[in-house]
């Protein structure tokens, strides 16, 4: 019988006994079409598929999301599934801008709780039925450093943006984005403002 403490053992005097390797041992040749990651999703025609998600498709978008949603640090939260392709925006677009990402795992309103009360975030991607339960939090306070809040997955009804704006403070902008995940998250957006005639933005 061979033991893990062994397996370990005999694995530690292997890579010792390794020649020497070079640095182009060890250099990657991707290119911009190479896929970057694999996404399941339901799709909008109902029939579930994997999507393949090259390189190019996702600095495009986050090459959008660094002229659009903050001026400065990013800062947002991760909290949703990892695969749901919302979280795509909250993990990759601080991390390669130089941001920050605070991690919440609670249940969804304790989370939503905890989020629009941290006053150090400065955009923060969910679903307009996310919003809704920070609209209905007590205690609430203007969060002077949030920048910007991305919006999708869901129909986003005017009342909602309006309330945003009223509890959170009005120097917020408000974006619809909608994408299908074969267009990486997200292709268009619409800046939402509560004082629009229809009830959705």
């Amino acid at each position: 019988n061979v033991s893990f403490d062994d397996i370990i053992v005999e694995s530690i005097s292997g890579i010792m006994k390794m020649e020497s390797f070079n640095e182009t041992d060890f250099l990657v040749n991707n290119t911009s079409l190479d896929t970057l990651y694999l996404i399941y999703t339901s799709g909008t025609t109902g029939m579930p598929k994997g999507v393949m998600v090259n390189n190019r498709s996702l600095i495009n978008y986050l090459e959008f999301c660094k002229k659009t949603y903050a001026s400065d640090q990013v800062v947002m939260p991760l909290f949703s599934n990892l695969c749901f392709d919302l979280t795509v925006t909250s993990i990759f677009y601080p991390l390669l801008n130089g941001g920050k990402i605070v991690v919440y795992n609670d249940d969804i309103d304790i989370m939503i709780d905890q989020i629009f009360h941290n006053k150090e975030l400065t955009v923060i991607k969910l679903t307009p039925g996310h919003l809704k339960i920070a609209n209905v939090l007590l205690h609430t306070e203007t969060l002077s450093v949030l920048e910007s809040l991305i919006l999708g997955g869901e129909a986003l009804e005017t009342k909602t943006v309006s309330g945003t704006l009223n509890t959170f403070g009005n120097h917020i902008k408000i974006y619809n984005e909608y994408g299908p995940t074969e267009a990486t998250v997200g292709c268009c957006i619409y800046e939402c403002s509560g004082d629009r005639d229809s009830d959705e933005c």
